[in-house]
């Protein structure tokens, strides 16, 4: 969920350098703290990042690191390292120094420290560290409900940030469970014009995406949309959020007119608000990318994720997770376009920027290998198609265990190699592997179920 950043008090006054002495004033760190917000919601996140080292300076000189305020701006700059520069070790660092911080001063049963751990959370959810995600959500959510609680908003953002966690893991029927009962408790608490009930809304929607449940989903995320629309207006950050995902939606149901339009709006919201050279004007690039490609307009499915990675390029640099998607599309397009030389040298930048970012236990690295595999398949390079779809394998089980789509996924794509290679039982053997996989977590309707089937009886006849 996308979260606001801490305020302390507003002052009029934006520096733009870093101080040059030691002659600070409280109303300094203040100020520079302000500053850093509103680079931060220009976009400008090198000078939000300058702001806020100066005001956490002066701070530490003016308060001491015990002080809630010197508290407030770490947490600022946790939160720019994460969702915004991408710097995950950092962000870590200042949100576990938040931590310890708050354990010492307010106490371990304070809505502050449950905050916080809920940030922790969410923030080992993004870069999949499902383990140590789960275990501050648990402690959030277990101090809730022994000294806080059920009925408040902290305890709800624990629920669905570990119904994200379920969501990743693919165990579903857990991601459902938290993600309603933080629904209703927003609806009660919150109410229904505010922000984090439309993101449980959104959740859901994603949640019955994935399951195959599309009629769910988009009246989920129809409502997401209406509520930001009517509370936020269509000039919003969530207005055209929810966009975006009803444009993959609706590519996914291959309804492509709607697809395209709804993607064509988020893209407009995104130049007005924040301009071309933004993170997310240059997803939505990637999503009109995607669609362009399965309409088989190449034309402009190239223009589209090729300004993508130039935009991620100017914006982030080269070792951020955005740009890895980025060239991770570019690599996509053209292995799609059968320019593998290409498709090979861009899948090998994204592979190792995701190893320098998250080590190779992780579903981006393993997504990546996949795809890899596939583009060695096609070039009749079956070893090494066979290692990447093998290495791929592994690491899925090991982050979702057995049962879980991508490992199904994973056993089909080597269903296919060993068929196409002519290993009649390797490939018997994982079809029906993934088939039961499918079968087991997700209905006989799904469309991952039908293709499993398909695969098999294609396999049976040739």
């Amino acid at each position: 969920m996308k979260k606001n950043i801490a305020i302390l008090l507003l002052f009029t006054a934006i520096f733009t350098v870093q101080a040059q002495n030691n002659n600070y004033t409280k109303k300094q760190g203040y100020d520079f703290n302000e500053a850093g917000i509103q680079y931060h919601n220009k976009g400008d996140y090198k000078n939000a990042e300058i702001s806020f080292l100066n005001a956490l300076d002066i701070f530490e000189k003016t308060l001491g690191k015990e002080h809630p305020d010197y508290i407030t701006v770490k947490k600022n700059l946790g939160y720019l390292y994460s969702d915004l520069i991408g710097d995950y070790p950092k962000a870590k660092s200042y949100y576990l120094e938040v931590k310890n911080l708050q354990e010492k001063t307010l106490g371990k049963n304070h809505l502050d420290y449950v905050n916080t751990l809920c940030e922790l959370g969410e923030l080992y959810e993004s870069t999949a560290d499902y383990a140590q995600s789960e275990k501050y959500l648990l402690e959030a959510k277990d101090i809730c409900e022994k000294s806080i609680g059920k009925e408040n908003a902290s305890y709800a953002r624990a629920l669905n940030a570990l119904g994200l966690v379920y969501h990743d893991i693919g165990d579903y029927a857990k991601a459902e469970a938290y993600y309603l009962e933080a629904k209703t408790i927003r609806e009660k608490v919150l109410g229904k014009d505010h922000p984090a009930y439309a993101f449980s809304l959104n959740n859901l929607g994603e949640l019955y995406r994935d399951i195959g449940d599309y009629a769910k989903a988009e009246s989920f995320h129809l409502e997401s949309k209406n509520t930001r629309e009517r509370t936020q207006g269509k000039m919003s950050y969530n207005y055209a959020l929810s966009l975006n995902n009803l444009g993959v939606l609706y590519l996914e149901m291959g309804d492509y007119a709607k697809s395209e339009s709804h993607h064509l709006e988020a893209k407009d919201i995104w130049e007005k608000l924040f301009g071309k050279q933004s993170g997310q004007y240059a997803q939505t690039l990637n999503n009109l990318g995607r669609l362009y490609q399965s309409l088989g307009d190449y034309a402009k499915a190239e223009s589209c994720v090729y300004e993508a990675m130039s935009i991620a390029e100017n914006i982030f640099g080269k070792e951020h997770p955005y740009y890895a998607t980025a060239v991770f599309n570019v690599a996509h397009i053209n292995h799609f376009l059968q320019a593998y030389s290409k498709a090979e040298k861009y899948y090998l930048v994204a592979k190792n920027i995701y190893e320098n970012l998250y080590g190779k236990e992780n579903t981006l690295y393993a997504g990546l290998l996949n795809n890899m595999g596939a583009l060695y398949s096609d070039t009749g390079d079956y070893a090494k198609a066979e290692a990447n779809y093998i290495e791929a394998k592994d690491i899925l089980a090991k982050i979702f265990g057995r049962e879980h789509s991508r490992y199904a996924l994973a056993l089909n794509n080597l269903g296919v190699l060993y068929s196409d290679g002519g290993n009649v039982k390797k490939a018997e053997e994982h079809y029906l592997a993934a088939k039961k996989v499918y079968e087991k977590i997700f209905s006989k309707e799904h469309p991952s179920y039908i293709l499993s089937l398909d695969n098999l009886c294609f396999f049976y006849l040739s």
